[in-house]
């Protein structure tokens, strides 16, 4: 348990975090530093995460995401955030003051997300030294190199840490509204959205019906059990979506990053005028509240987080078979292709 001491400390240290942060991002015309601070000091259950992630040492800074692909990611070597300024800049007090509560409620969702990633960092490190081991054990035996166990057991590794950041996320949202009204439904944690309503259906009745997917298991304060949800949640955000790099990504040295869909079918035609864009809220509120979602329309993105495009593919050489197995991870790309480079012949067959 920490000492008074050690809870002032982290709270300090986050508060500098907070402050370098802001300094780094300020322009004449914009403060989105000064945003997040507002939201991690208007959240106190994520900022009690956060206090916790700088105290066990695994957050030392905050930065500007430079990935224009990314809203956030987390950096396991350097124990860095990035955050994206222009999702922060959404929530700009100028703006639509319905769309800047959304704006906050997908700030939360993300931070949530990455910070769960800081929290487990120890054990996404030893997934990754783990994976480091045995390919090279097995790229110093005889050719051909065969790594299919290796990277079956890392994706699924990968697989695990990604729903579970994804389940935090969709907690911290819970969590806010909670506190913010204790007698608030499954109804108004939809309609909160920040990213919830992706693993959310509503009907059109008034009032209107709400049910969270199947598979996911929702408790009496809002929040989604993480041991009984975690297996539908991997589907749901993993699986279904390909994982990386369409959803999420595990990049070099441990960075993790986020892209989650959306299952709003009217905003499809929106993102695909307007290609890797992020849509004004206001101009889309009206058409995605009314509409039940299904399964068959999870592909989507959601307004808030930009096209994620695709990240570097793997050398053709390097295997007999490339497949969406390790295409996931930018971490087994970089792995295995040193293992290429030294011992000729692999193959990873999924």
């Amino acid at each position: 348990m920490a000492t008074l001491q050690e809870e002032l400390e982290a709270r300090r240290k986050l508060d500098t975090m907070l402050a370098d942060f802001e300094r780094q991002t300020s322009t004449e015309t914009t403060n989105p530093g000064e945003i997040f601070r507002g939201v991690i000091n208007s959240t106190p259950g994520l900022r009690e995460q956060y206090e916790r992630a700088i105290k066990d040492g695994h957050l030392v800074g905050i930065e500007a995401e430079t990935d224009p692909r990314f809203n956030g990611s987390y950096d396991g070597d350097s124990r860095k955030m990035r955050l994206s300024v222009g999702q922060l800049n959404e929530a700009d007090p100028s703006n639509d003051p319905h769309d800047v509560r959304d704006a906050v409620n997908f700030i939360r969702y993300t931070a949530g997300h990455e910070i769960d990633h800081a929290l487990h960092r120890e054990e996404n490190a030893r997934l990754t030294e783990h994976f480091r081991t045995q390919v090279a054990a097995i790229a110093a035996g005889p050719s051909p190199h065969d790594f299919t166990g290796p990277v079956k057991e890392f994706n699924e590794g990968a697989r695990v840490s990604e729903a579970r950041a994804e389940i935090a996320g969709f907690n911290t949202v819970a969590a806010q509204l909670k506190h913010d009204n204790p007698k608030a439904t499954v109804a108004e944690l939809y309609e909160v959205d920040g990213g919830v309503s992706n693993y959310m259906d509503s009907d059109d009745k008034t009032p209107p019906h709400v049910t969270v997917d199947p598979g996911l298991h929702i408790k009496p304060d809002l929040q989604l059990d993480a041991a009984k949800s975690l297996e539908a949640m991997a589907k749901t955000f993993y699986d279904d979506h390909k994982g990386i790099p369409r959803a999420t990504s595990i990049g070099h040295s441990g960075r993790y990053t986020v892209k989650r869909p959306l299952r709003r079918p009217q905003i499809q035609v929106a993102l695909s005028r307007r290609s890797g864009s992020t849509w004004p809220l206001s101009a889309l509120r009206s058409r995605c509240r009314q509409t039940s979602r299904t399964p068959a329309q999870r592909s989507q993105i959601n307004p808030r987080r930009r096209l994620s495009g695709q990240l570097h593919p793997a050398p053709t050489t390097l295997v007999t078979k490339i497949t969406s197995c390790w295409k996931r991870s930018e971490i087994a790309c970089e792995v295995l292709s040193k293992a290429w480079a030294s011992r000729g012949t692999t193959r990873a067959n999924a």
